[in-house]
């Protein structure tokens, strides 16, 4: 990979962390309440919320612990959906336009809060709370998928990237760790740029219409024909089983 390529590469995946990061700040603190991008945790919480509604005696507190499991699961299952779907996606249309998709997800979501689509109650299961699960992660998942099977990597969890990046300074790789590091300070600093919108911006209608706009610019730029050639390798792509199996 050229110079060019490599820091291309570089530049665009902390972009789209950045933009992850945001989207993962904003639901968090606002609608979903609840992490959209980290799903290494999942199977603990899920684990814990099930068993409780068999092993606790109190019930306001299994009842608590089971309805935020099945959040949780709901949560679990659209990232993976809009995984598949990115999957899908980036063999058909390409990164450009896939990225394009995410700005129009989080643009309905910006229209359901302005048509009055009540927010989330924190640790209560509810068809609002339900329809904020899919409306945000499907998107997270869309993205990450989308990286993930470019030479960029995936550009939503920073726990891979950590370990990653712990074994690319053991190993001395010097582009690799600069990547990588640039990766997680992007999502690091995407989220205090969502959280500092959250803060300043008050309608949350404003704070989703903004991350709307910013994918859909992203994508529109990636699948632009003189981008897409210019790039080449960095949005192509590849098989990320291929040397698996």
């Amino acid at each position: 990979m050229s110079r060019f390529h490599y820091w291309s590469m570089v530049g665009s995946n902390v972009w789209l962390a950045i933009l992850a990061g945001y989207l993962n700040a904003f639901s968090t603190v606002a609608l979903l309440f609840e992490r959209s991008a980290h799903m290494s945790g999942r199977a603990t919480d899920l684990g814990r919320g099930f068993m409780a509604f068999f092993v606790l005696t109190d019930a306001a507190e299994r009842t608590r612990l089971f309805e935020e499991a099945v959040i949780i699961l709901i949560i679990t299952a659209s990232f993976l959906a809009g995984a598949i779907l990115g999957a899908k996606l980036m063999r058909t249309i390409g990164l450009g336009k896939t990225i394009m998709m995410i700005g129009v997800f989080i643009g309905v979501s910006s229209i359901m809060v302005l048509i009055g689509l009540p927010s989330g109650v924190i640790n209560v299961f509810s068809l609002e709370r339900s329809l904020w699960a899919i409306l945000l992660c499907i998107p997270m998942g869309i993205q990450n998928a989308a990286t993930s099977v470019t030479s960029m990597g995936r550009s939503t969890h920073v726990t891979g990237t950590l370990t990653d990046l712990g074994i690319s300074i053991a190993e001395g790789t010097y582009k690799k760790t600069i990547h990588l590091s640039c990766r997680w300070g992007g999502f690091v600093g995407g989220s205090g740029i969502g959280l500092g919108i959250f803060l300043a911006v008050p309608s949350l209608s404003t704070q989703l219409l903004i991350l709307a706009l910013c994918a859909l610019l992203t994508g529109a730029f990636f699948a632009h024909p003189a981008v897409r050639r210019k790039l080449g390798t960095v949005l192509q792509f590849q098989e990320p089983l291929a040397t698996a199996i």
